[in-house]
């Protein structure tokens, strides 16, 4: 980490309780969240257990080249990384940059409590190296 700079923790970098949809829900459903809330990951549950995930270019790529009417579970990504909140971040960083990952799920007793993306860890990182982002109401 960079010197001075407090390392933030998986609390501070996730977005806290993401949005999940059902396995056997259609595709259409799936992209209507994505849009709605501008997602391009959704966590897959079935059966209150987390399944996958769903990721925005995998339900492009299905509504362009193959069957739109297919449900979620057909598209996930199975077994997604899925960590505990209490796992220290840097090792969570290891584990995506080894395994080329872009989405861990976090759970707090088996709950899902959050989402980390590549897009969060480029806002902490874009923290770090400019300074916070100034609030929407002030110019930058």
């Amino acid at each position: 980490m960079l010197r001075g700079v407090k390392s933030p923790t998986l609390a501070t970098a996730m977005t806290p309780f993401p949005y999940a949809i059902d396995a056997a829900a259609p595709l259409s459903e799936a992209r209507a969240m994505l849009t709605e809330h501008g997602f391009h990951h959704l966590p897959v549950m079935a059966g209150g257990k987390l399944t996958g995930v769903l990721r925005e270019r995998d339900v492009a790529l299905v509504e362009l080249l193959d069957d739109p009417s297919r449900n979620v579970a057909t598209v996930q990504v199975p077994a997604p990384y899925v960590t505990d909140i209490q796992t220290p971040f840097e090792q969570v960083l290891r584990h995506m940059e080894t395994e080329g990952l872009d989405v861990t799920l976090v759970t707090r007793h088996g709950k899902l409590v959050g989402i980390i993306t590549a897009t969060d860890l480029a806002r902490i990182l874009c923290t770090i190296l400019v300074g916070p982002e100034p609030p929407a109401n002030q110019p930058a």
